[in-house]
């Protein structure tokens, strides 16, 4: 009895060793970026086995011997790929760096139409300004950003297009004026408080010079302004306004 129980014992610590063999050999790096830093949150799978990076970009993969070709793979950024054959008991580095993925398109707006569309489909009078045109200019506001738009100017802070409507102190904007198409018009005078508006985090200020009632009511008898805010991006950025 106490023979047969020593040679199950002995199997079992065999088998086990076997596995444990089996699976000893690894791959471990850090997966980085073009500028040397981590790529937190990235995938490493053979097919079989999957991983994600931690905080350092750091991952390990423990594998069986034999060949492999594992895979390297971002949201936004180039699919990497490594071809290894580990032998029993086999350490490897792999440190893929990882590199934009991302192409150069058209130049996109919402306000024309309610909906994302070319602007070289769009059949009304549209202006667009980008950010580097603020920027370059050194404006610390948006008010005067937005008369830096042909045909764009401020009486008393309300915004007038081709001076269409006129001027009324209290009687409201006829320009809508849109954050990421929300209205930003105040309930009482209805004309906008400029100061309230973003400035730092600015994708694109789209101007539609012309009556657009009918998409975005009667406060647009003029025309639209729809400041459009940026994505967050993957790292921190400050950005500091002087006035």
């Amino acid at each position: 009895m106490r023979c047969s129980l020593f040679a199950a014992l002995l199997t079992l610590g065999g088998l086990l060793g076997a596995t444990s063999t089996s699976w000893a050999q690894t791959v471990q790096g850090r997966v980085l970026d073009g500028t040397n830093q981590p790529v937190i949150g990235a995938y490493l799978t053979n097919g079989v086995v999957t991983v994600a990076t931690d905080m350092d970009g750091a991952y390990t993969l423990e594998l069986k011997p034999g060949q492999h070709t594992i895979m390297c793979t971002f949201i936004g950024m180039s699919k990497q790929e490594f071809k290894i054959e580990l032998t029993s008991g086999q350490t490897a580095q792999w440190n893929p760096v990882m590199t934009s993925a991302a192409e150069a398109l058209g130049l996109v707006v919402v306000s024309a139409g309610r909906f994302e569309q070319d602007a070289s489909e769009v059949t009304v009078s549209l202006e667009v300004l980008k950010p580097a045109l603020v920027e370059n200019k050194a404006t610390t506001t948006l008010e005067t950003a937005i008369e830096q738009t042909p045909g764009v100017s401020l009486v008393d802070g309300e915004p007038q297009i081709r001076s269409g409507s006129g001027f009324s102190y209290g009687a409201g904007s006829r320009v809508m004026v849109l954050v990421d198409d929300l209205p930003v018009l105040s309930g009482d005078a209805g004309r906008p408080t400029w100061g309230f508006l973003p400035l730092e985090n600015l994708e694109q200020i789209e101007v539609i010079k012309g009556a657009s009632s009918v998409l975005y009511g009667s406060a647009a008898l003029s025309g639209v302004i729809n400041i459009r805010t940026r994505y967050p991006d993957a790292r921190p950025l400050t950005r500091v306004s002087l006035q």
